[in-house]
């Protein structure tokens, strides 16, 4: 309560913040504070993928790793999917129309997330088969494990204090296990001197159901294999489906007796091979528990060393290299490069916040990390991890790591954000561009990243900046384009595409918030939360944008490139690359090859005009000094002439090539190019309108083109033919110092 005004109230609880001016008879929520407190994510195989997850008593929802909004993901492109304690939200990986879902002790549903319908899918005697005996029951803790088999997506397990399988989206249960608890009375049990039947205050309070398994896994090395945790300390494992288990908690060394189980995680690396994580500190003891089994549980080491001070919750392997680990603590999240024997804080703009999941997506290598307080970040590509050890010890300058999939993605901006004000967040989206990224261990005096074809055709080379150059991991982006005019050639008119967002198409960009505002003591934070964009910001739609700039080259096709990283002009490593389509276009593939074929010779054909039209403008140079000089430099009357005449004839071609004229408003306007006698202007503002606009022209725009282009062959060639002249004058007048060499 303000003590200045008790009608200003600000409350904070579960939800986030809210704040009242009328004594709380009505609330403001306060909806930019990313203070998401996620327990699980998972991921879908949508282009892009979507993302799932479930909150702290605020639901289970799912939404993009990628909008088409060009600043960003915003909170309203995400809904809600089931109420309650938010956990375990799974999208069908066949269907990600389908999401398995629950809320707490259970409460299990399947969902389809386009028309909202759902169904109970918590097994029930009258669901699971062979049936309970009579008065049994099941428990479900109050985050009851959940998973999809990695060997067949069309088998859910689900575990209460059994195990149970369906084959049918839950719709029939089998159990495939006994109870993997000690099945302990808790009201026999003493807590502080007083049994549990004494207990008064909040019986049970927050753990109705007890006690109950809290891990479940199966081994993605080898079907079949399952291991359990459960929350009174004990782990278990069947080599055969279920139809036989072994408690083998007693195999691991210091294991505190009756500690909740937190993850046992099967390794893809070996089928004998897990990891058993333990956070103690319901016991009151907060040391990191870490062990790794590679004989099916017969005997445990522990791997935990690198980790002192830290309680640790969850544990992922590489889906990669089985070597590399990542372990979310209290604190945040830590990766092993050598399978547990080292840690490292693994940072970045991660914040020091609890990490309770790591999932990985399989296709696109990306890591979804589940925060108890900052919601949940993305590392679009794993692969410098992945591959960084052998980088290290490779001999060689420099190391290329594996790009992710680029995607080729339209952005927008049809929304008015620019009256929201501050009181809004945004996600940051993915680069638009393709990230390569590279590690340098010897200093090089040059570094060239160079995209490759078929047939070992050079698509782009990108030469790596000195800064790029230093010791250490390093990024540069490819926009996914071939290579553009070159820099400094006459850009002609701009092609008219498709509406881009706001300037820096970032968080924050181009809004202004960092200026200073009377009578508020310090700048208001940027919408978002510290993005670091390798490439920066999408800036117009991420290259798509507002008019277009007609020097750009044309996007490659979809498919597969190599990218090769030559150090000092030698080739030292190389790496396929996939360049993949945007899902929301229409074409067949024909139509996209016809396509790239035609954006291709307007490329070529702007690359050749580009280069005459930039060799006249050089000319009009030296012809306006070498007439300033004539006295000085003293010419000859039919030398003078000879200068006279170029100038003359430049002036009659240059104005259809743009050489010599002033630079119109709207210099060639967005949506066609200048008209009139530009005809190297109308041509390549047709040629930007045709690349920035991904689909097939019209009839209509198809003879503009053709019309376009016919008028751009007689000037070019009377240009070509005035350089040829000139270059012969200049010859000539070399030895009296003219400079004629355009």
């Amino acid at each position: 309560m303000n003590p200045s005004n008790p009608q200003h109230l600000i409350i904070g609880n579960d939800g986030g913040l809210a704040v009242s001016f009328d004594q709380a008879r009505s609330w403001q929520f306060v909806p930019n504070l990313p203070v998401g407190l996620f327990y699980h994510v998972s991921y879908d195989m949508s282009v892009p993928f979507n993302i799932c997850g479930g909150m702290q008593d605020n639901y289970n929802w799912c939404g993009p790793s990628r909008s088409r909004f060009s600043r960003g993901i915003v909170n309203h492109d995400w809904f809600q999917i089931l109420g309650g304690d938010g956990f375990h939200a799974i999208p069908d990986l066949r269907d990600p129309r389908i999401v398995y879902t629950e809320s707490q002790n259970g409460n299990m549903i399947r969902r389809n997330v386009v028309t909202g319908e759902s169904k109970s899918i918590r097994p029930t005697p009258n669901t699971v088969s062979p049936a309970p005996a009579a008065g049994e029951t099941y428990r479900f803790q109050w985050d009851a494990p959940m998973m999809l088999s990695p060997h067949d997506p069309g088998t859910l397990y689900v575990a209460g204090n059994k195990v149970f399988r369906s084959t049918d989206r839950g719709d029939s249960w089998t159990v495939v296990s006994p109870d993997l608890t000690l099945n302990a009375n808790r009201d026999t049990i003493k807590t502080m001197g007083v049994a549990g039947r004494d207990i008064r205050i909040a019986t049970h309070d927050g753990i109705s159901q007890w006690p109950a398994l809290v891990s479940l896994a199966e081994s993605p090395a080898q079907r079949g294999v399952l291991w359990t945790g459960s929350d009174d300390g004990v782990v278990s494992v069947s080599k055969d489906g279920g139809a036989s288990w072994t408690n083998v908690t007693a195999n691991i060394p210091s294991f505190p007796r009756g500690a909740y189980v937190g993850e046992v995680v099967p390794s893809r690396g070996a089928p004998g091979r897990a990891y058993v994580v333990v956070p103690n500190y319901r016991q009151n003891d907060y040391t990191p528990y870490v062990w790794t089994t590679e004989d099916f549980g017969a005997t445990f080491r522990r791997v935990d060393a690198g980790l002192r001070g830290e309680v640790v919750r969850t544990l992922t392997e590489d889906i990669k290299n089985p070597d590399v680990l990542y372990a979310g603590t209290e604190t945040g999240l830590f990766v092993s490069l050598d399978r547990g024997n080292s840690w490292r804080r693994f940072k970045s703009n991660l914040p020091d916040v609890r990490v309770d999941e790591i999932a990985i997506h399989p296709r696109d290598n990306a890591m979804i990390v589940a925060t108890h307080g900052r919601a949940i970040f993305v590392l679009d590509n794993l692969a410098p991890v992945q591959e960084l050890a052998a980088a290290q010890s490779a001999n060689r300058a420099a190391t290329l790591f594996t790009p992710a999939p680029a995607l080729q993605w339209k952005t927008k901006d049809d929304r008015n954000d620019e009256f929201w004000g501050h009181q809004w967040f945004t996600g940051e989206n993915p680069p638009s561009d393709a990230v390569m990224q590279f590690h340098v261990k010897r200093e090089v005096q040059s570094l060239v990243l160079r995209v490759v074809g078929a047939r070992n055709a050079e698509v782009r080379r990108l030469e790596v900046p000195a800064a790029k150059r230093a010791l250490g991991l390093q990024t540069l982006c490819w926009d996914m384009r071939i290579a553009p005019i070159p820099s400094g050639a006459p850009q002609g008119g701009q092609g008219g595409g498709p509406g881009g967002g706001g300037p820096g198409g970032g968080p924050g960009g181009g809004q202004g918030q960092q200026r200073p505002i009377p009578g508020v003591r310090a700048p208001l934070p940027e919408v978002g939360y510290k993005p670091e964009n390798p490439c920066g910001g999408a800036g117009f739609g991420g290259g798509f944008g507002f008019g277009g700039n007609a020097n750009l080259g044309p996007y490659v096709a979809p498919g597969r490139y190599t990218v090769e990283l030559i150090a000092d002009g030698a080739v030292v490593d190389s790496k396929p690359i996939t360049v993949v389509a945007d899902p929301g276009l229409t074409w067949t593939v024909a139509e996209r090859a016809a396509y790239d074929r035609l954006v291709g010779q307007l490329h070529d054909e702007h690359r050749t005009a580009a280069a005459t039209v930039a060799r006249l403008n050089t000319l009009r140079s030296q012809l306006s000094a070498a007439q300033q000089r004539a006295d000085s430099l003293q010419l000859t009357a039919d030398e003078r002439t000879s200068l006279a005449q170029l100038k003359a004839r430049l002036d009659s071609i240059g104005p259809s090539l743009g050489v010599g004229i002033a630079a119109q408003p709207g210099g060639g306007g967005f949506g066609g190019g200048a008209g009139g006698g530009n005809a190297y202007s109308r041509f390549t503002g047709l040629k930007a309108s045709v690349i920035g606009t991904w689909e097939t022209p019209s009839a209509g725009v198809q003879a503009q083109l053709r019309a376009a282009q016919q008028a751009l062959v007689a000037p070019v060639r009377d240009a070509d033919r005035l350089l040829a002249d000139a270059v012969r004058v200049g010859r000539s007048l070399q030895a009296k110092g003219v400079t004629l060499a355009p």
